[in-house]
């Protein structure tokens, strides 16, 4: 293996292993969040109580929804915005560790 394809290789590992390092990161405090909240939330409600815009969690709550963790809880008035929207919860029939 030639050197530039060994930089190549190492540079690739060490972002994979960093941006997988944040969003198991990102995960924990959207899940914490969730629980801290004690109740069905919405995304701008989580997003808030991190002190994060919600695009920065948006895709991170798709992710835990399609691996079912989180879980679709109905639509209410959102408290910060006053826009009916979905309320998550976490998906307390799963068996999951914290990533």
């Amino acid at each position: 293996m030639t050197n530039k394809k060994k930089v190549r290789k190492t540079s690739k590992d060490c972002y994979n292993t960093t941006v997988k390092d944040m969003k198991a990161n990102l995960y924990r405090q959207i899940l914490r969040a969730i629980r801290e909240l004690k109740e069905p939330s919405t995304c701008r409600e989580i997003a808030n109580h991190l002190k994060m815009e919600a695009s920065t969690i948006s895709a991170r709550i798709n992710e835990l929804k399609e691996q079912g963790v989180l879980l679709e809880a109905g639509k209410r008035k959102d408290k910060i915005t006053n826009v009916t929207s979905i309320v998550l919860s976490i998906n307390k029939n799963i068996q999951w560790s914290l990533f």
